[in-house]
């Protein structure tokens, strides 16, 4: 388990280039690409510029506080977080990348940035994530284990596969999907597949909001 920095400014995130990390802030490049057990962290020390994810990336957590630039992706990219992300630096949501929660231990997630990201992702059979803050998301899907509200308020589609058991806790929140038309998962509420689907509502709202037609899809 290792601190991993990003250092160099502009520059692509892959599973294997060393050309931007460093083992502490603002340090010399050429350490290891970060994995599963490193923490990472995009600080102010890293520079400015655009960070493009290529393909799919680990790391147990990712920490983007006082970062001056922004995140972006190719089409496909993703980056699976296996506890914690505090994401609060701007965001290119042309391409990408994902954000994939995948690991055993139970998360915490906190997502500020001022546009919104293509898609959060839930997939492990156990753990637990939390929302610390409000979310702007495209869409949250849900394939395995808890997500939590946490009685924060998401704005974006939700939508939910496979007969894994999933959980999700609403809390006192507002959950508003943006509906403009689209039948994808940004504009929708779609939580077909029930089987082993667990929702508690608590005293939250789910508002549908946006263009000029209603939601045709709705299951809870």
């Amino acid at each position: 388990m290792a601190n991993r920095y990003w250092v160099g400014g502009t520059g692509t995130w892959d599973s294997s280039s060393t050309t931007n990390w460093a083992s502490v802030s603002g340090g010399a490049p050429g350490a290891s690409a970060p994995n599963i057990l490193d923490d990472v962290f995009i600080d102010a020390n890293s520079g400015g510029g655009v960070i493009t994810v290529s393909g799919v990336v680990l790391c147990l957590s990712l920490n983007t506080t006082g970062f001056a630039g922004s995140i972006a992706g190719v089409g496909g990219s993703a980056i699976y977080i296996y506890t914690n992300i505090i994401l609060n630096c701007g965001f290119n949501t042309v391409n990408g990348p994902q954000i994939i929660f995948s690991g055993t231990d139970n998360g915490t997630c906190s997502i500020t940035t001022t546009v919104a990201i293509v898609g959060v992702i839930k997939d492990n059979s156990a753990a637990e994530v939390s929302l610390t803050s409000d979310l702007v998301c495209s869409y949250l899907h849900s394939i395995r284990g808890g997500f939590d509200l946490n009685d924060y308020n998401v704005t974006g589609g939700f939508y939910t596969s496979t007969t894994n058991t999933r959980r999700l806790f609403l809390g006192s929140g507002t959950w508003s999907i943006p509906y403009t038309g689209s039948s994808g998962d940004e504009g929708q509420w779609n939580a077909d597949a029930s089987t082993n689907l667990t929702i508690n509502p608590q005293t939250s709202t789910i508002s549908l909001i946006g263009g000029g037609s209603a939601i045709t899809h709705i299951t809870i």
